[in-house]
């Protein structure tokens, strides 16, 4: 556990219990885990207090990371002579993992270089995660990993990481930031669907890709020539998924797939030391919504889309 130090203020004040001023109280206060954790006995005592007064509570605890807020409950005389229970409670606090910590300021370590096979991570807890992972096992020339989370551990020890769509439907701002600076410092990423930039998903390389639209049709076109899938007709693709993402290009894009408007639905770019690919396509997932590997033609254009990320 994190040793974490707390120091609380407690007054008793007049005016609200209307007319009934409070005179004195004595409280008892206690720790809480907000999900049910356990709390060591040592986060927890008593006191008393009387008008205008102020208690000043303070405590050095060992604890677990996790959501935690203070309690305290007694009784008020008040000044008619009668009695009142009360209880307050504070706001929540959040004690960070090392992980969660480095996430918050944006910090993950930079990949460490190999003399093997270069590491690529896959977020499998997302939207079309483990379709993918069935679609890149067997390629020569990468090792595959699968991971539920990023960590510094996982930035260290991967060169491309693939982060799918949360299917909580809720982005997170701190790790966009904190994989936007890794690929600046030489890691490589491929966003899939909304995690491209769309809905509440922020941006991880907005100078490349943000989302800005999504369209019910399973087919692009291939416009890049090296990624172009053999024997496909006209570059036409048709994805597993019923429906894609589009994208605004930035300065630093180069478009690889459109809609049949022109509109870009992948792209990718040089970010500082690394390299960034979005996909509006949602890779490893069918049509109704479950993780699959997909059929040749689309899992070609994913491969392709990892080699280059590996360079």
């Amino acid at each position: 556990g994190e040793s974490v130090g707390m120091g609380v203020d407690v007054e008793l004040v007049s005016g609200v219990q209307g007319e009934k001023v409070p005179q004195t109280a004595r409280y008892e206060w206690s720790l809480q885990g907000i999900d049910g954790r356990p709390v060591s006995s040592d986060a927890a005592g008593s006191g008393s207090i009387s008008q205008g007064g102020k208690s000043a509570l303070s405590s050095r605890l060992q604890l677990q990371p996790g959501a935690y807020r203070m309690a305290i409950r007694g009784e008020m005389a008040l000044q008619d002579g009668t009695t009142q229970p009360f209880i307050c409670r504070s706001r929540p606090f959040t004690v960070l993992t090392e992980a969660q910590a480095s996430l918050r300021a944006g910090k993950l370590p930079a990949p460490e270089p190999t003399n093997g096979k270069p590491r690529v991570g896959v977020l499998v807890g997302g939207y079309g995660g483990k379709g993918i992972v069935q679609a890149l096992e067997g390629v020569e020339g990468i090792e595959l990993q699968q991971v539920s989370e990023v960590t510094p551990e996982v930035a260290r020890r991967c060169r491309a990481l693939i982060i799918t769509q949360n299917r909580s439907g809720v982005g997170d701002e701190a790790l966009a930031k904190a994989l936007h600076n890794w690929v600046e410092a030489g890691g490589a990423i491929l966003t899939t669907h909304d995690a491209v930039g769309y809905r509440s998903h922020p941006a991880i390389a907005p100078e490349i890709a943000t989302g800005v639209d999504h369209t019910k049709s399973d087919t692009v076109r291939i416009v890049e020539p090296d990624m172009t899938p053999p024997g496909l007709t006209d570059g036409l693709l048709k994805h597993a998924f019923y429906d894609h993402v589009l994208l605004k290009a930035g300065e630093k894009a180069e478009v690889l797939a459109t809609d049949a408007a022109g509109k870009p639905v992948i792209v990718s770019g040089i970010l500082g030391k690394g390299r960034y690919c979005a996909s509006g396509i949602a890779f490893g997932l069918n049509a109704e919504t479950e993780d699959q590997r997909p059929g040749e033609p689309e899992s070609y254009v994913l491969r392709k889309i990892v080699e280059w990320l590996v360079q």
